[in-house]
C-alpha cells in the first residue's frame, strides 16, 4: 500500500511539473503572439502614415500647379481683355459710313 501511495505521489508530482511547464509554454506563446500582433499593427500604422504623407505631398503639389496654371490663365485673359478694349477704342475712332 505504501509503495502504491509513493507511486501516486510521484505521478502527481510529475503531472504538476508537466502542468507548470505547459502553463509556461502557453504564457510564452501568448506573449509572442501579443508582441507580433503589436509589431504588425505598428508596421501597418507606419505604412499608413507614410502613404498618407506621400499623398498629402502629392495633393499639395497638384494644388499648387493648378493654382499657378489658373493664375497664368487669368493673366492671359486680363491681357486679352485689355487688348480688346484698346482695339474697340481704335475701331470706335474710325468714321462710320
Amino acid at each position: 500500500m505504501e509503495a502504491k501511495k509513493l507511486q501516486l505521489e510521484k505521478e502527481i508530482g510529475q503531472l504538476k511539473i508537466e502542468w507548470e511547464n505547459e502553463k509556461k509554454k502557453i504564457q510564452k506563446e501568448r506573449e509572442e503572439y501579443l508582441y507580433n500582433l503589436k509589431r504588425e499593427q505598428q508596421l501597418a500604422k507606419d505604412k499608413f502614415e507614410d502613404e498618407k504623407a506621400r499623398l498629402e505631398k502629392e495633393l499639395q503639389f497638384k494644388r499648387e500647379s493648378v493654382e499657378k496654371e489658373l493664375a497664368e490663365r487669368e493673366k492671359v485673359i486680363s491681357q486679352k481683355e485689355e487688348e480688346f478694349k484698346e482695339l474697340k477704342k481704335k475701331a470706335d475712332t474710325f468714321p462710320k459710313r
